[in-house]
Parts: C-alpha cells; structure tokens; sequence
C-alpha cells in the first residue's frame, strides 16, 4: 500500500503542472498581433470628441461587466474579475487568488479626430501593493481591434 501511495503521489507531481498548462492554453485565445504600426490595436475616429469617444467606451463596456477603475482626459481604464481555475490556477496568488483583466483605452487628440489605442493586461493582486501586471496586448488584441472597429462606426455615425 505505501509504495501504491508513493506511486500516487509521484503522478500526481508530473500531472498537475501539464494540467494546468494544458487548461491555461486552452482557456486562453491564441491570437496574432493586430496589424498596426506599433503592435497595438488603435484606430482614429474622425469628427468626434474625446468626450463622445469616453461616453461610448463606458457604456459598452459596463453592459459587457466590465467595472470603470479609472478616467482622465487621456484615458479610461476598466477591470474585471477573471474567475476560472485555469485563470486562477496560473495568475492567482496567496495573497488574492483571483486574478483581474485590465483594459487601459488611451485617447490622443489628432488632427480632425481621436486616436485611441488600447493595452489589455492580466494582472495578479488587482489594486493591492503587492500587484503585477503582465502584457496580454497582443493575445487579446484582435478582439479589441474588432471592438474599436465597431465603436469606429457607431461614433462616426451620429
């Protein structure tokens, strides 16, 4: 029975970390980096102010679940909880076992329009002194590409 148990134990050694590895990339898209010139998804919105720009970000994305962590004349930032185990599992600490996403939206005034470009972060201990943050930009950026695209119409529009 003893060796039995040592024999359990030694799996499930070698088991867990190819678990978790195997959830982690299936959890999380793999995508290709957005095609800009600075490796970022951005865009610019002609004929539309950073204030309509800011209202349009906020509301979709406080109807997606998305909480409003911060807003300047530059920027909005938005944070939403990440509660899965893979998520967990990979970027949960001790200290706070659930990790965040962050989405800064930084707006630039250029000539005739807004450029908004956007960073998507993970970040472990959200809000905490013990926070770190890790570049997901370029996994999640096709979609935030996608979604600047979308509010690219709906402003140039009105």
């Amino acid at each position: 029975i003893k060796k039995h148990q040592e024999m359990c134990m030694t799996l499930s050694k070698i088991a867990l970390p190819i678990l978790i590895i195997i959830m982690n990339t299936a959890c999380i898209p793999q995508t290709n980096r957005p095609s800009t010139t600075i490796n970022q998804p951005s865009i610019i919105i002609h004929d539309v102010s950073k204030e309509d720009i800011s209202n349009l970000l906020i509301e979709g994305k406080l109807q997606q679940g998305w909480k409003l962590d911060s807003s300047s004349n530059y920027g909005i930032v938005f944070i939403r909880n990440i509660d899965n185990f893979a998520a967990r599992a990979t970027y949960g600490s001790k200290y706070n076992r659930t990790p965040a996403a962050r989405i800064t939206y930084n707006m630039i005034n250029v000539s005739g329009g807004v450029k908004i470009i956007v960073k998507s972060e993970m970040v472990t201990n959200p809000n905490s002194p013990y926070e770190k943050s890790r570049d997901f930009t370029s996994t999640w950026g096709e979609d935030a590409q996608e979604e600047l695209e979308r509010i690219k119409v709906i402003a140039e529009r009105k």
